[in-house]
């Protein structure tokens, strides 16, 4: 690193080199600024911890169908890769129509509640099937109770819908203490991992599915031979 006049330090590459002329040696020193090249770097290193993420991910959905245990590793990597506060998933209930809190990391109990899907501002993704994006939340007495307590306790609020084959399954919450201005990096590896926790909920609600074709199946066998028991007692 060199420090300049101002006090800024910039990476540097450092070649000594040394020569010989008619007037005698001389030592030759080049700096080169590699601030581009360590951008790069840094960049890449990124990008590869992110993959990694999303592998590890994907892993857990195959190689688990225990939806809450995938959605929580789905948020701690979400937290550790995109170094934000809190983080939660609501998953519609289809039952009872409700968007419910289905897993979180940093969200205070408070905000651990079952609402409609077309309130707050998680109904407001929902609804609209795109992501909702607040840098700077500000109290609004008319706002859903919720809202209204996020925005007491954070500065900047993200949702994002979980999407899968064309049904919408819930929402991805994000919250910050500090004023978030996301690149478009940021919004890739989330919008990846929503599609990865679409495909988690996806994945065990067909599970379940099969699990009650089969008890269903299993049940309608054991009627049949119970029958064909009775009409040979007969």
């Amino acid at each position: 690193m060199l420090r300049g006049i101002s006090g800024r330090s910039t990476p540097a590459e450092i070649s000594l080199g040394r020569f010989v002329d008619g007037g005698g040696a001389y030592a030759q020193v080049i700096l080169r600024d590699i601030s581009e090249r360590k951008r790069a770097e840094t960049q890449i290193q990124r990008q590869v911890s992110q993959l990694t993420s999303l592998h590890a991910i994907g892993v857990a959905i195959t190689a688990s169908l225990e939806l809450t245990i995938t959605l929580e590793i789905l948020l701690d990597r979400l937290i550790e890769q995109l170094h934000v506060d809190a983080a939660s998933v609501l998953l519609l209930n289809k039952n009872s129509q409700l968007l419910e809190l289905i897993a979180s990391r940093g969200m205070p109990a408070e905000l651990q509640v079952t609402m409609r899907p077309d309130e707050g501002l998680a109904g407001v993704a929902f609804l609209a099937h795109r992501p909702v994006a607040i840098s700077n939340l500000t109290p609004n007495p008319s706002a859903h109770p919720r809202d209204r307590l996020l925005a007491s306790l954070y500065v900047s609020y993200f949702a994002v819908p979980l999407r899968a084959r064309g049904e919408m399954k819930g929402v991805i919450e994000i919250a910050q203490r500090t004023p978030l201005e996301p690149d478009q990096h940021w919004w890739v590896f989330l919008n990846a991992l929503a599609m990865q926790g679409a495909i988690a909920i996806d994945t065990a609600a067909l599970f379940e599915q099969l699990q009650r074709a089969h008890a269903e199946l299993q049940h309608s066998y054991d009627a049949t031979i119970e029958g064909w028991s009775r009409a040979l007692d007969l």
